[in-house]
């Protein structure tokens, strides 16, 4: 798959997905089970379509999100950043992702998709509902630690079937879409680089 069509086969999927209610942490968990489970690319700092209808203040601006990562605190990505593959207690993966809002409301849904850029295919898709870290005074907040469960079984080769046998170093996009609860909506994409984590190094899943 092209970059090109796998751009327009994420805003198919973007545009046709229905978010579910869910959270890590300030509501329930996002779609994925066992802790470890469309491309595009762009500056990390998306913008979208807000209701039109009695928007006032910052409300009355475009919103915007910012793609990033991190556990606690919401750390900002650039293109070409790593991100860990983390392989977690039970046996799986996941990556971490983090978003900061702005012009949104402080309740937000979160679709988070990562695509395997090369291939197209999507080999995490959670969705999470969240109250925000919010600054109402900038109508602007964050939310750290989304879990982007990983599964690969559409990208096994003979006996590499693990997320660090097949994706360590490749690139893959963080994409998220982000739904206020005055239906503003704001989608972005950022290319990064996945990377193993340590304990698989040492187990020789990767080099």
């Amino acid at each position: 798959m092209t970059r090109t069509t796998a751009s327009v086969a994420l805003l198919m999927m973007l545009g046709s997905s229905s978010l579910v209610a869910c959270s890590p942490k300030a509501a329930d968990t996002g779609s994925g089970g066992d802790e470890g489970g469309s491309s595009g690319s762009g500056s990390g700092s998306g913008s979208g379509t807000g209701s039109g209808t009695g928007d006032e203040g910052c409300f009355a601006n475009p919103p915007q999100i910012e793609i990033g990562t991190g556990d606690r605190e919401f750390e900002p990505l650039a293109e070409g950043d790593g991100v860990m593959m983390v392989h977690g207690p039970q046996g799986g993966w996941h990556m971490l992702g983090s978003v900061q809002i702005t012009n949104l409301s402080e309740i937000v849904s979160v679709h988070f998709l990562i695509i395997h850029s090369e291939s197209g295919v999507v080999v995490a898709d959670n969705t999470y509902r969240v109250a925000t870290i919010y600054d109402e005074a900038s109508c602007s907040g964050y939310y750290p630690g989304m879990y982007g469960y990983i599964y690969v079984e559409d990208l096994i080769e003979g006996e590499a079937d693990t997320p660090p046998e097949l994706l360590s170093y490749d690139v893959v996009s963080f994409c998220m879409e982000v739904t206020d609860q005055e239906s503003r909506v704001v989608s972005d994409c950022m290319d990064i680089v996945a990377t193993p984590d340590p304990e698989d190094i040492e187990d020789g899943l990767a080099e």
